[in-house]
């Protein structure tokens, strides 16, 4: 497989609750979109890169820029028979990690659209009916706020719950 497009979009999405941790409060989303094309078949991946490098080093600045301009020309430079190929040809470019897990993520759907097959199988994992997720919930302005929003999210399912914290706002 040969890519014939790699194209790279900011997204902002409004968050349903503003989540709030020690690093501030946020009431959207904002992260680069993936989408590699080949033959007529595309594949997507999302970027966990974070606006500011206050928790991690790379930013969505930083990927974009480690993309654009080093790992996508790498994938166009090359055939790509099988997506394990693609993470030694990025070893050349130090760190980025979130950079280069997005562009093999894209590669590795693309990959499964291709074949006509989920990515779970691709991947060698068996189809389930549900999977289970957790969810995690900002600071909340007291105990009994955040006892409640843990209660709403028990109720819609969610098996494990991630909570944070900072100083002054724990027990």
């Amino acid at each position: 497989m040969r890519l014939e497009q790699v194209e790279l979009r900011r997204v902002t999405l409004p968050l349903r609750f503003p989540f709030e941790t020690s690093f501030g409060r946020t009431t959207t989303k904002r992260f680069l979109l993936v989408s590699a094309s080949a033959d007529g078949v595309t594949g997507h991946a999302e970027c966990v890169a974070d606006v500011d490098p206050f928790y991690l080093p790379e930013t969505n600045e930083t990927a974009l820029h480690v993309l654009r301009d080093f790992l996508v020309p790498v994938a166009f430079d090359r055939e790509i028979a099988h997506p394990r190929e693609l993470g030694p040809a990025l070893s050349r470019v130090r760190g980025h990690e979130m950079a280069k897990a997005t562009l093999e993520m894209a590669i590795w759907d693309l990959f499964a659209n291709a074949r006509g097959e989920s990515l779970t199988k691709t991947l060698g994992g068996e189809a389930k009916a549900t999977i289970p997720a957790g969810v995690s919930i900002g600071l909340q302005a007291s105990t009994e706020a955040l006892l409640e929003r843990v209660r709403i999210e028990v109720a819609a399912g969610y098996r494990r719950i991630k909570i944070k914290i900072k100083p002054g706002k724990d027990l």
